[in-house]
């Protein structure tokens, strides 16, 4: 199946988790074609939730490839997020993804997550 802009759940799916809004992103790939769309959706989410959520989770579980314009979308998600008083954490990220995060040092941006643990607390 093919996403298209025209069904944006293609590309993720938010549902709240306590004070947190969990975006599982769908893969194989997360780059130009899924960012913008996605930093969109988070941003109607964000403003139909307001102060309910205090997180943002990107659940990469379904992630296996991530570009420069992917990179850029989890930047311009920090940036909108934070401006909000919303933090932004990482979840699930595979081995490849987490050495593409720690080589642009973008992992020092983020909280990352690599346990359901660590999630529910997060979350909770």
């Amino acid at each position: 199946m093919s996403a298209s802009p025209g069904n944006p759940q293609l590309f993720a799916a938010i549902a709240n988790e306590g004070s947190a809004a969990r975006v599982k992103l769908v893969g194989p790939n997360f780059g130009e074609r899924e960012g913008p769309i996605v930093v969109s959706m988070i941003e109607s989410h964000l403003d139909e939730h307001g102060s309910a959520v205090k997180t943002v989770v990107l659940d990469f579980t379904d992630v296996e490839f991530i570009n420069s314009s992917g990179l850029g979308s989890c930047v311009t998600i920090h940036r909108n997020s934070t401006a909000r008083k919303n933090k932004v954490a990482l979840f699930n990220l595979s081995k490849p993804l987490l050495e593409v995060f720690k080589m642009t040092h973008l992992h020092k941006l983020f909280k990352v997550v690599d346990s359901d643990k660590a999630l529910a607390k997060l979350t909770s």
